[in-house]
């Protein structure tokens, strides 16, 4: 994963679902296939938008669209783990795990149309393709198919607008 800075909304699973998705991945010895690849637990999330690399220049209008985002909250219900190799050709093999959700809640999809339409009110393009999914591994070791879990609720309550940065990669919340 790239150490450039950038800018983006995501939500964040609270500490009590974390902990449940951490047990899941120990209960499939999944942790122990990951080894050093796993992404730290703290730094899991569903992305919301686009990440914006232009820096803190964009800071204000991104907490203005946030700001205008109107949307109820919604449950993902988080029932498998998936390996998918993201490899693209002439690069190195990048295989991508998550959880993934079941279906896209109406909710969901309604969060992401409120980001876009709070960005471009802004003049900010956001195209999205954003699917529920919580990223455990970015450059897993060794491929996964789906490996089914006890399915894991989570609510997304709060919209976050993070700026991703630095060795170890982390996220500073700029705003909720």
């Amino acid at each position: 994963m790239s150490d450039a800075p950038r800018l983006l909304f995501m939500a964040q699973p609270s500490p009590t679902v974390r902990d449940v998705m951490q047990r899941s991945l120990a209960y499939w010895q999944l942790h122990a296939r990951l080894g050093d690849s796993l992404f730290p637990p703290g730094n899991w999330h569903q992305t919301l938008s686009d990440r914006f690399f232009e820096g803190r220049s964009l800071v204000a209008p991104l907490q203005r669209a946030g700001d205008r985002v109107r949307a109820s909250a919604c449950t993902l219900l988080l029932n498998r783990i998936q390996g998918v190799d993201r490899s693209t050709p002439g690069r190195r093999a990048r295989i991508h795990w998550a959880f993934r959700a079941r279906g896209e809640p109406a909710g969901f999809a309604a969060l992401l149309a409120a980001v876009r339409e709070g960005l471009a009110q802004e003049g900010l393009a956001s195209p999205g393709g954003h699917t529920p999914h919580v990223t455990v591994s970015y450059d897993a070791p060794v491929a996964l198919g789906t490996q089914k879990i006890t399915p894991i609720p989570w609510t997304l309550e709060e919209l976050l607008l993070v700026e991703g940065y630095g060795d170890p990669y982390a996220y500073e919340v700029i705003a909720r």
